[in-house]
Parts: C-alpha cells; sequence; structure tokens
C-alpha cells in the first residue's frame, strides 16, 4: 500500500498562522517573508501621503469651526469689531485640538488598513483601521490638550519671542504629532500581524518619523514662510498647512516600514555540528 500522500514532507512543512503572523510566543519571525519588503514600503508610502492630504482637506474644511465672539474696541479713534487676545487663543486652541486629532485619526485608518492590505488580508486591515482611528483620534485630541496651553501660555506672556522662538514649537508640536505618530505605527503593526514586537516597532518607528517631521516642518518652514506665522499650531496659510500634514504623514509612514523591515536578531545559542 502506498502511503507517500497520507505521510508529510519534511522538507516542505504545512503553512500555519504561525508562517503569517509570528511565532507562537506573539514574537517577529527571524526573518521577514511575507509580506515582502516591497510591498510594505508601497501600502505605508502610499497611505502617508493619501493620509496627509485627506487630513489637511478635512482640516481646511473645519479650520473655523470655533469662531471667538467680537467686541467693538477702540483703535487710532475708531470703533472696530475685533476679539480679545483671550477669545481668540481659546478658538485657536480648540481648531487645533480638533484639526490633530483628526490628523491621528486619519493616519490611524490609512496606516491600519495599509498594514493589513500589505499582507494581502482586508480582514486584518479593516480591523487595524479600526483600532487607529480610536487610538489616532485620542492621542491625536489628548496630546493638544497636554501640550498647546504651554504655547498658549507662552505667547500670552511674550508674543514678539515667541515668534523667534523655534525650540518650543518644535516641543509643542513635535510632542503632539509624536502621539499621531505613535498611533499610527501601532495601527500598521497591527494590521501586517507578527505578534507584539512588530508591533511595537512599528509605534516607536512612527513616533520617531512624526517628531522628525515637526523639527523638519519648523525649521523649514520659518526659512521658508516667514510672514504665515508656522511656529503657531496651525499656521495662516494653506500651503504651510499642507506641509506640516505631509511630512508627519509621510515621515511616519516610511520609518515604521523601515523598522518592520529590519531582520529580528536572533538570540545565539550553541553550534551545531552536522
Amino acid at each position: 500500500m502506498n502511503h507517500t500522500a497520507d505521510t508529510p514532507n519534511p522538507e516542505r512543512p504545512e503553512s500555519s498562522a504561525t508562517d503569517r503572523l509570528g511565532t507562537p510566543d506573539g514574537s517577529d519571525p527571524p526573518a521577514m517573508s511575507q509580506p515582502r519588503a516591497r510591498r510594505i514600503w508601497a501600502m505605508a508610502l502610499g497611505a502617508g501621503v493619501l493620509a496627509g492630504l485627506a487630513s489637511w482637506l478635512l482640516g481646511e474644511a473645519s479650520l473655523e469651526v470655533f469662531r471667538p465672539p467680537t467686541e467693538a474696541q477702540h483703535v487710532m479713534g475708531q470703533v472696530i469689531m475685533k476679539a480679545t487676545f483671550e477669545d481668540k487663543s481659546a478658538a485657536d486652541f480648540k481648531n487645533a485640538t480638533l484639526a490633530f486629532g483628526a490628523l491621528g485619526g486619519i493616519l490611524g485608518l490609512a496606516l491600519g488598513m495599509a498594514g493589513g492590505l500589505a499582507r494581502k488580508s482586508l480582514r486584518a486591515g479593516v480591523r487595524a483601521s479600526a483600532a487607529g482611528l480610536v487610538l489616532g483620534s485620542l492621542l491625536g485630541a489628548g496630546a493638544s490638550l497636554a501640550l498647546l496651553p504651554v504655547y498658549f501660555r507662552a505667547l500670552d506672556r511674550a508674543p514678539e519671542e515667541l515668534s523667534r522662538d523655534l525650540l518650543l514649537p518644535v516641543m509643542v508640536l513635535g510632542g503632539i504629532w509624536a502621539a499621531v505618530g505613535l498611533a499610527g505605527g501601532v495601527a500598521f503593526g497591527i494590521g501586517l500581524g507578527g505578534g507584539r514586537t512588530r508591533v511595537v516597532n512599528a509605534g516607536v518607528g512612527g513616533l520617531i518619523g512624526a517628531g522628525l517631521g515637526a523639527v523638519l516642518y519648523v525649521m523649514f518652514g520659518a526659512t521658508a514662510f516667514p510672514n504665515y506665522r508656522t511656529t503657531s499650531p496651525l499656521s495662516v496659510s494653506w500651503e504651510p498647512r499642507l506641509l506640516a500634514r505631509l511630512l508627519v504623514a509621510t515621515l511616519t509612514a516610511a520609518t515604521a516600514a523601515v523598522v518592520v523591515n529590519m531582520p529580528a536578531r536572533r538570540p545565539a545559542g550553541p553550534h551545531r555540528t552536522p
């Protein structure tokens, strides 16, 4: 009787969930074979660009959702309707919080779906994008609520000095956008699968990329757009606002893809002679 069909081939083991998602303990496999690196790169960068554009469009549509009340003020012998500094700052704070919460939600949504599609699993993409939408919105808005008051207090104390200071805007915007990048990277790692290590690595990569985007935006914006208040949470012109979204989203995607494509190091074991 021929048992060849029933005998497993030791050279070609059957595939399992472990082959696609990682090792049974939740760590990453020693070398990434599926999805391949180029597919991960393409999906991540495409999602980053789309997320940057989509968050910018949504931000432009909701740029003045919160408007400060105006009151009559005497300026150079004339009466004009103008908002007070406190009311203007309060409205800017709310609008920036809304914008950065939307940025985080859209980036998490896009990168979560990109991770699932990179491994050719629509179901994984849907789950990861849902998690990314919630996590990104919460971290973007939460970081804004925590850090934006630091900027507005400094603006109240010394507005002229703050207009020339780049360190504080880098710290405030960098902290907010790093939280957004963390959420996007985590969503990307969830979509890719592979266990805790890959999710953590993708999250750290996204955090680093978004922080780098903040530094580049503030430094470049101060030179390229000197009259557009690029050191404020939301610039007064659409060009710097578009630049900010694209830098954060694409660098988050790029660094997350770089980190998850790095081969995992295997612990050294005893040498075996054949």
